[in-house]
């Protein structure tokens, strides 16, 4: 193999090797929902998209909530616990604006509760006070599962 053929094997490698660096664990989890007015009940066409990644220690959900198009002031927004259909307590409290970006502190009650699908976002505003978009959050995927180190190098064989 030529010196030119062994760099360039050396450079896609490595930059493979920070790609994995630069994005979740393997072992971390994530949890998305879709934000809408009819999981509200409500009729506002509002929307939004939610990410969670639960990290491998299953102690901390790092979180992106987006939304647009509210037809109310936002007056509120949590992370609540109940099942779909189902209103339940607060777990968390976010602050306000579109996106939302940060961390959960969570322990096993939250995580089982996560794993079971009973956690929810609830958007309120002045003309929805119950909450105007809601989104169930579901498990997605394991992080990273296409993107492994086993992959990267079979790249290579």
């Amino acid at each position: 193999m030529s010196r030119l053929a062994r760099f360039s094997r050396l450079v896609v490698c490595s930059a493979g090797f920070l790609l994995l660096l630069a994005t979740p664990s393997l072992a971390d989890t994530i949890y998305t929902a879709s934000l809408d007015g009819s999981t509200a009940g409500t009729a506002s066409a509002a929307s939004g998209t939610v990410i969670f990644t639960l990290n491998e220690a299953a102690t901390e959900v790092s979180y992106v909530v987006e939304f647009t198009g509210l037809e109310g002031v936002e007056t509120g927004a949590h992370i609540h616990n109940g099942a779909p259909g189902i209103f339940g307590p607060r777990f968390h409290t976010f602050l306000f604006g579109s996106p939302k970006v940060g961390t959960w502190a969570v322990g096993e009650f939250e995580v089982n509760e996560l794993e079971a699908g009973r956690v929810y976002i609830n958007i309120h505003t002045e003309a929805y006070p119950g909450g105007e978009i809601r989104g169930n959050l579901e498990f997605s995927a394991v992080a990273n599962e296409a993107v492994s180190w086993g992959s990267i190098k079979a790249l290579y064989k």
